[in-house]
C-alpha cells in the first residue's frame, strides 16, 4: 500500500484485533461528505490491508453499503440506525448469527457494516468474540461498544 493512501484507513489492524485510530478518524472526518463511492472504495482498501498485514480476509466480512444508504432506491433506512427497516436488520442478524455458528462459509470474526442515515454515515464493527457492536459515526468519535447479550 502506498504510504500516502496510510491516512485513510478508518480500521486499522494490529496483532488480529481492530481498533481506530483517532487521527486517522480525524483525517477521514474531513471528508465531510462520505458518498456511496468513497465507501466501497475504503472496503476495497481496508480489504488490501489486511492482505499485506497477512490477516486473513475471511475473518472479515464487509457489507455492501447499498442495503443501508437512504438515498437508494429501496430506501432502507430512515434518519436513525435504530430504525433501519426490519428486512435489512434481519439480513445482517442472519449473517452474524450463520458466522457465530460456524455456518458461513467465511467464519468471520468482524463484521464491518457501513450505514447511510440523512446525510452522512454510520459504521458499525461487531466482533463475534465479544458478540458486540462498536458504533463509529462519521461526524462524531466512535461510542463504546454495545453488548448484545445472549443472541437468539
Amino acid at each position: 500500500m502506498n504510504p500516502e493512501y496510510n491516512y485513510l484507513f478508518f480500521f486499522m489492524i494490529n496483532n488480529d484485533s481492530v481498533f481506530c485510530n483517532g487521527s486517522d478518524l480525524q483525517d477521514i472526518v474531513r471528508h465531510r461528505l462520505y458518498t456511496p463511492l468513497l465507501v466501497k472504495v475504503f472496503a476495497g482498501v481496508s480489504r488490501v490491508e489486511l492482505v499485506e498485514k497477512s490477516i486473513h480476509e475471511a475473518k472479515f466480512q464487509f457489507v455492501n453499503p447499498d442495503l443501508f444508504d437512504d438515498e437508494g432506491f429501496n430506501r432502507s433506512s430512515e434518519v436513525l440506525p435504530e430504525k433501519l427497516s426490519y428486512i435489512a436488520a434481519e439480513k445482517i442478524d442472519g449473517m452474524i448469527m450463520r458466522s457465530m455458528r460456524g455456518q458461513c462459509k467465511r467464519f468471520a470474526r468482524y463484521f464491518i457494516i457501513p450505514m447511510r442515515t440523512v446525510k452522512h454515515w454510520h459504521f458499525l464493527l461487531w466482533t463475534r468474540d465479544d458478540n458486540s457492536f462498536t458504533h463509529y459515526d462519521s461526524n462524531r468519535n466512535p461510542l463504546h461498544a454495545i453488548h448484545l447479550g445472549a443472541a437468539k
